[in-house]
């Protein structure tokens, strides 16, 4: 199905990327955000990309390192300070109570001669023992599928300036630390997602 960006109902306060590299440069001189590096042992001294930070690009973010070393991605422009993502509309599976629901459908998955299960299966059709099984009108025998359509949280569109400086907190940069962070930008890092060990992974580690 398709899919369309959802913003949360709180993005919170929004940064400028080009504030958030600037500053960041303040705190330590060797983070960089490039997106190709220089290799002097390489010949013709070519560009070369990791994959992280190929990714990054592809994905039209910034790549932050330090040094050599590739840290995480960050936004570009307006950066907001939680996450964003995608909205994906799919069909789902659910019990038969949830049929009358606007957005339910049913569905008839024909199930062959040939499965090892069918004897039964069509006995139980025919002795009306299940409600998900029919035989149609051509004599098929079918299993009646009850779908709705539900939103599910897709890609991550924009990470957000917490997921990046909580990303470069944790490297062990020199210079950049939670009090140096906070006063740098005026925010509170002290500040924690809460949530499910899944919920708390996707807000800080997710790209």
């Amino acid at each position: 199905m398709g899919s369309v960006v959802q913003a949360g109902l709180d993005l919170g306060s929004a940064l400028a990327s080009t504030r958030m590299e600037a500053g960041l440069r303040e705190l330590n001189s060797d983070i960089n955000f490039d997106v190709a590096i220089r290799r002097p042992d390489d010949f013709g001294y070519a560009l070369q990309m990791d994959s992280a930070r190929r990714k990054a690009a592809e994905q039209g973010r910034l790549p932050v390192c330090h040094l050599d070393r590739y840290i995480c991605s960050m936004d570009r422009g307006m950066v907001p300070e939680f996450k964003v993502w995608s909205v994906l509309e799919m069909q789902v599976e659910v019990e038969w109570w949830e049929a009358d629901k606007e957005t339910a459908s049913i569905q008839y998955e024909t199930i062959p001669i040939n499965d090892p299960n069918y004897a039964d299966l069509r006995s139980d059709a025919e002795h009306h023992q299940s409600n998900g099984l029919v035989i149609m009108a051509d004599g098929r025998l079918a299993k009646m599928r009850c779908l709705v359509t539900r939103k599910s949280r897709g890609r991550v569109v924009q990470v957000g300036w917490r997921f990046t400086f909580h990303n470069l907190i944790n490297a062990n940069i020199p210079g950049v630390t939670v009090q140096t962070v906070n006063a740098e930008f005026g925010v509170d890092m002290g500040k924690v997602p809460v949530g499910s060990p899944e919920e708390i992974y996707a807000a800080l580690v997710e790209e």
